[in-house]
């Protein structure tokens, strides 16, 4: 089988993320036509895809008689997980990873002197353990945290 989610699935979840988030300009749900015509796939693999997504929990697909014909389906919602996979919104993981790198940012930039030595030192104390064990376990705790 070939795989579908990068050729597919995440160009068209992407597109109809973007056309969601236009809904109050455009005044219209975005139908998979729109969603063809911006991602320049034939209308047959993005009707495939959004049934793929849909099924997959990442979007509510209203589908009508068309005869087979997927261009007038209109897509009426996206999930928070969508939103995430197409980088729209934070994850844990992303998250985490921001908030080490602004304490090694200011690691070395921050002027008071009791600040800047507390996050050299959170520096040396998780640097035995690894940036990716101690993104990870904050990537946990902020999970936990936000239910996300």
């Amino acid at each position: 089988m070939d795989d579908t989610w990068f050729s597919r699935d995440l160009p068209v979840l992407d597109a109809i993320v973007r056309e969601i988030d236009n809904l109050l300009i455009s005044g219209t749900y975005p139908q998979l036509s729109d969603i063809a015509a911006i991602t320049r796939l034939e209308i047959m693999q993005v009707g495939s895809a959004a049934i793929a997504l849909d099924n997959a929990g990442l979007i509510e697909l209203h589908q009508t008689m068309t005869g087979g014909n997927p261009a007038p389906w209109a897509v009426t919602g996206v999930s928070s997980n969508a939103r995430q996979l197409v980088g729209a919104w934070p994850t844990p993981q992303s998250l985490a990873r921001d908030i080490y790198r602004q304490i090694e940012n200011l690691s070395g930039s921050e002027s008071n002197p009791t600040k800047s030595s507390w996050f050299k030192n959170f520096l040396g104390e998780t640097s035995a353990m690894g940036k990716d064990i101690v993104v990870e376990v904050l990537a946990a705790a902020i999970g936990k945290t936000l239910h996300i």
